[in-house]
């Protein structure tokens, strides 16, 4: 009996993040749906299977229930789109907590890569186009997708959560999946000409090279710790490099950034300010910043640098990984996109197994 409710716990897991990735994909990702009605349904829809496994499980330990209480304090304090989605993801480590973390690396993967057909289907069956535009000198495919960054962080998805997986079960199908997901996610980030998106892959396959030498565990544990910070200090380089040459060469990030930090008076900079969902500021940690105010994002990146001591060295390179790209997109605090879930559930999950390096 014990066994069975944990079968369900899985399956409701995995219905909820499949729900969520595809209601991504046809929204925001392909536009194929464009109805605030439909993103609000599937999470609806999400939210009933992760009560269900919370429900199956019967027990809500202690520290859950504080989180829970504080998650809704930050909803009725500051109810920007930043404030729900972090929220949300909260909920989902909630829903999942129980799991183990090899139940977690399967339902994730198969939730990506449910996206990933999703869009090779509707490619295939003509509902969307090849799509291509010029930015300056280069020419970036979207193959559907809005935007060609989206496109890339699909398939950078799959090829991380397919490595995730192989971390967790280190079999031949599960070494094979990691080599296709690879040969997928290449050419997408290729034809979108995604920067930050291939260096991100290329950060992260070094990384977890490097670490099959052991020499590399204290290196990556230390790494891990300050790369909260290293992002922040990446973040106000780019912010002080306002200028013709590093705008042409950051499609402007450097002007939007510098546009949004300066925008608010002292009083928002310690409260926080509702331009949180502003569309050219895709950064991580500015939509955190403007979210919770100095102080408390300030506590909110040391517990987050704390909690890096507990997460295993080999998944390090994940969570370090999506720190870095995190100057350039927000993905990392999307509830729909399941990797953003490998980040959160590694770090604040009460279940942190150690993996063999």
């Amino acid at each position: 009996m014990r066994i069975q409710r944990y079968n369900l716990t899985i399956y409701c897991g995995l219905i909820m993040l499949v729900i969520l990735f595809s209601g991504y994909i046809l929204t925001t990702g392909l536009a194929i749906i464009d109805s605030e009605i439909f993103k609000i349904t599937a999470r609806i829809m999400a939210l009933a299977f992760g009560i269900l496994s919370i429900c199956v499980k019967k027990r809500i330990h202690a520290t859950s229930g504080v989180a829970i209480l504080l998650g809704c304090i930050f909803f009725f304090i500051n109810q920007s789109e930043f404030a729900i989605n972090l929220s949300f993801i909260f909920f989902l480590i909630l829903a999942t907590n129980h799991l183990k973390a090899r139940h977690l690396a399967l339902i994730v993967f198969f939730s990506t890569l449910c996206g990933v057909l999703l869009h090779i289907v509707t490619l295939g069956l003509g509902v969307i186009s090849v799509f291509s535009y010029d930015a300056g000198t280069r020419t970036r495919f979207t193959l559907g997708f809005k935007n060609p960054n989206t496109f890339a962080l699909v398939y950078l998805s799959l090829a991380i959560t397919a490595a995730y997986l192989h971390l967790q079960y280190r079999t031949k199908w599960t070494r094979a999946s990691f080599f296709v997901a690879l040969l997928c996610s290449f050419p997408a980030i290729y034809l979108s000409d995604s920067r930050t998106t291939l260096l991100a892959l290329i950060l992260f396959l070094l990384w977890i090279t490097l670490l099959r030498s052991r020499l590399f565990i204290k290196p990556t544990i230390f790494a891990g710790r300050i790369m909260p910070y290293v992002g922040i200090a990446l973040t106000i380089a780019v912010i002080f490099n306002n200028n013709y040459t590093y705008n042409e060469l950051l499609s402007y990030r450097p002007a939007f950034f510098s546009d949004f930090i300066w925008a608010p008076d002292w009083l928002e900079y310690i409260v926080g300010w509702q331009d949180s969902t502003n569309s050219t500021v895709d950064n991580a940690y500015l939509l955190l910043l403007s979210a919770l105010g100095m102080p408390f994002f300030l506590v909110a990146i040391f517990i987050f640098s704390k909690r890096m001591k507990r997460v295993d060295p080999i998944v390090i390179p994940i969570i370090s990984t999506l720190l870095i790209a995190s100057v350039f997109e927000s993905f990392l605090v999307r509830p729909e996109i399941p990797l953003a879930l490998v980040v959160f559930w590694s770090l604040f999950s009460r279940r942190f197994p150690r993996l063999q390096v």
